[in-house]
């Protein structure tokens, strides 16, 4: 079966990363769904941005959790001069369309994401199975969990397979989210053998896109969904 294609934080290796212009870019580019990254600011809200701090990727400075709703609303994104989307933004352009991977970095953002999301599917009549939540961090995995038994989780992981696949089984996980390079037959087997499924980033050449097809992995997250 050909694996699922996933812009990571949109086709972010042709428009800002994390903004709605990416994610549109991704889709028209033929992805199957979305990756993107959220953080809480000062207010509760949640917002699409990978960095804990604004400075990388925005017109604005200091920490996303400090930083107040009105004066998000004020930033740009870098270099493309894009608006700074909430999630809320995103499940109202982006939900029911596609598979949308919402990857947790803060403790403080993983249950207004996931009250969102659930009272998004509750409003438009969705699917929870369009949607995954993913993390490094177990706090925000076993919070998750313990929210919404139903909710499918990613658990990430860049060093240690063996280490994703025993935090997988103990979050019941819907999915492993690991680096590219970790994947080979033996950890994709290992891995198949507990009905797990594996979601490798980020693939950005044609080799290695070429090596997880043949591997079988069942899903590819990449900045250059058109390559």
């Amino acid at each position: 079966m050909k694996p699922l294609l996933i812009g990571h934080r949109g086709a972010s290796g042709y428009a800002d990363e994390n903004t709605i212009k990416a994610f549109s870019m991704a889709l028209s580019m033929g992805c199957d769904g979305i990756e993107l990254d959220v953080h809480a600011d000062a207010d509760g809200n949640v917002w699409v941005i990978h960095d804990e701090t604004l400075e990388r990727t925005t017109t604005l400075d200091g920490y996303v959790a400090r930083t107040t709703a009105d004066e998000l609303r004020k930033a740009r994104t870098l270099p493309g001069n894009e608006p700074l989307p909430t999630l809320q933004q995103v499940l109202d352009q982006f939900g029911n369309k596609c598979l949308i991977n919402i990857e947790v970095k803060a403790i403080e953002a993983a249950l207004p994401a996931a009250r969102l999301v659930n009272a998004f599917c509750e409003t438009t009549g969705g699917s929870p199975k369009y949607f995954i939540f993913s993390s490094f961090d177990d706090n925000i995995l076993n919070s998750l969990r313990n929210f919404r038994p139903e909710l499918q989780l990613g658990v990430l992981e860049e060093g240690d397979w063996r280490a994703a696949l025993h935090r997988s089984l103990k979050y019941r996980a819907y999915s492993v989210h690991l680096h590219h390079t970790l994947l080979n037959e033996l950890s994709v087997n290992a891995i198949c053998s507990h009905e797990l499924r594996i979601f490798a980033w980020t693939v950005n050449s044609t080799q290695e896109l070429e090596r997880m097809n043949r591997l079988g992995v069942h899903a590819i997250i990449t900045d250059y969904p058109q390559q």
